[in-house]
């Protein structure tokens, strides 16, 4: 158990096994509670951090289009009883260094940040005879964890019009009680996200 110790405490310090000779075990070593905290704390600091201009709009990222894609949908709304219409695709990314931190901790760090896109679906290209596929892009949301930006909240939701390089805040009103209701994990619709989603049930045997 100490030597597993010293192995785990040399990997989040940085150091070699060596440099930890000559450790008693009864030393004053870091618990394991603090050894995570701390790897946790390693994970997010390397996180990409969202921007803000001066009156605190989200700066939209260029290159969201290289971030992890994590799931997509077909004309998914959260509203009961709304109106159908032509069909409408989504997809959503997460940028890269968050989603690593989230599959190495299984903690969304400060700064994690996701994209929501938005299409119209097109049909009749050649050489399609059938089925439908992302036409017009029409819709650009994010969502970022920030708790120097958001303390109350944490989480804050922005839309992008149009070609917009800024970010609006939605209402909180808007957003933020239908995720603390319905959200899996930590405000975010990982349930919709296969390679981020909890197991809902026993695995067959």
């Amino acid at each position: 158990m100490f030597a597993k110790r010293m192995i785990l405490l040399a990997a989040v310090l940085g150091v070699g096994c060596q440099e930890l000779d000559g450790v008693e075990e009864g030393a004053d070593l870091l618990s394991e509670g603090a050894l995570a905290q701390q790897g946790a704390s390693t994970a997010t600091s390397a996180v990409r951090q969202p921007r803000y201009d001066e009156r605190g709009r989200l700066i939209k990222p260029t290159d969201t289009d290289r971030w992890v894609f994590l799931g997509s949908g077909l004309n998914l709304n959260y509203t009961d009883g709304a109106q159908g219409g032509a069909d409408f695709f989504t997809t959503t990314y997460m940028e890269p260094s968050a989603y690593q931190a989230f599959v190495d901790t299984g903690v969304f760090p400060e700064g994690t940040m996701t994209a929501l896109v938005g299409y119209r679906a097109g049909s009749g290209a050649p050489p399609a005879k059938s089925g439908k596929y992302l036409g017009e892009r029409a819709l650009f949301e994010m969502s970022v964890k920030d708790s120097t930006k958001n303390p109350k909240d944490v989480w804050t939701y922005y839309g992008f019009r149009g070609d917009a390089t800024l970010g609006e805040a939605h209402p909180t009103e808007r957003c933020q009680s239908c995720h603390v209701k319905n959200a899996q994990t930590d405000l975010v619709f990982t349930q919709f996200y296969p390679n981020l989603r909890k197991p809902t049930s026993a695995p067959a045997r």
